[in-house]
């Protein structure tokens, strides 16, 4: 594998574990407070933010990706050990779904995020209404 390839596994891993933790079942208070704390600290906001930089990468490698198999796709070979073009197009279908994978787990972190900070402020309106 090679270095994007590899910094992108990494980044899907720590996002699989985000995911986790942001959807394990806790209390809402559990929950808030680990919101709370990526908003509030300075350097969990930095590395928020190298982390949207990141996907922008990602999306490019992506990007990249669908090329290279739209490139090789009309091309013939045969699947021996020796065929570089066999091996050109694992590899670009490799790095696509890679990179797919990490932008889709990205998608759904944003999203619970969201929904926890929604749940965070309905929850505040229904304990000052009672």
């Amino acid at each position: 594998m090679n270095i994007p390839s590899i910094l992108v596994s990494i980044l899907l891993g720590l996002e699989c574990l985000g995911f986790f933790v942001l959807t394990l079942p806790a209390k809402s208070s559990v929950r808030s407070s680990v919101v709370r704390f990526v908003e509030d600290n300075g350097i969990a906001l930095k590395i928020w933010h190298f982390w949207r930089i990141a996907l922008i990468f990602v999306g490019l490698l992506f990007a990249d990706a669908i090329r290279g198999i739209a490139a090789k796709r009309d091309e013939k070979s045969e699947l021996t050990p020796n065929d570089k073009l066999a091996l050109a197009k694992l590899m670009a279908q490799r790095n696509m779904y890679l990179c797919g994978s990490c932008l889709l787990v990205a998608y759904a972190i944003w999203r619970v995020e969201a929904l926890v900070k929604e749940l965070q402020v309905k929850t505040e309106v229904v304990k000052k209404a009672e």
